[in-house]
């Protein structure tokens, strides 16, 4: 952080953005609140990502079919030269299988604790042969 502050980089990202942050009186944020700032948000996403990111390697490992899949689509782009080493985020959105299996591993091994308030469309749906009204809220 302290590099940071010493030579400003023209870089967006969480720490350029602490840095720019401002108090309600337009104040900067001090170099104390700066590291406080991104303390809380580091240790407190630590946990969670974790959580997915084993959940979601768990599940591709555990079944060697998608497991070729994903290395297979990640070597083709790479032989291609459409994604860098190391990765970066917007390119391996561009891997329509490994995004597949980053969802999948989010639904079925979510690192939130509580349940996702989702609203059903207007029209209602029928989900597992069970009818939801549409518009109304469900927890699910």
């Amino acid at each position: 952080m302290r590099g940071r502050l010493d030579r400003p980089v023209d870089r967006r990202d969480m720490l350029g953005r602490f840095i720019e942050a401002k108090h309600p009186n337009g104040d900067p944020l001090s170099t104390e609140e700066v590291l406080e700032q991104a303390m809380t948000v580091v240790s407190a996403g630590s946990d969670s990502t974790a959580i997915a990111l084993c959940g979601i390697l768990s599940f591709i490992l555990k079944t060697p079919g998608i497991c070729t899949k994903v290395v297979d689509e990640i070597q083709s782009f790479a032989f291609q030269g459409q994604i860098s080493d190391p990765i970066s985020y917007n390119e391996s959105l561009k891997l329509p299988y490994f995004c597949a299996c980053v969802k999948e591993g989010l639904r079925l091994h979510s690192p939130v604790g509580y349940l996702l308030p989702r609203k059903v469309p207007e029209q209602g749906a029928t989900l597992a042969g069970r009818f939801f009204p549409g518009g109304v809220p469900q927890l699910i």
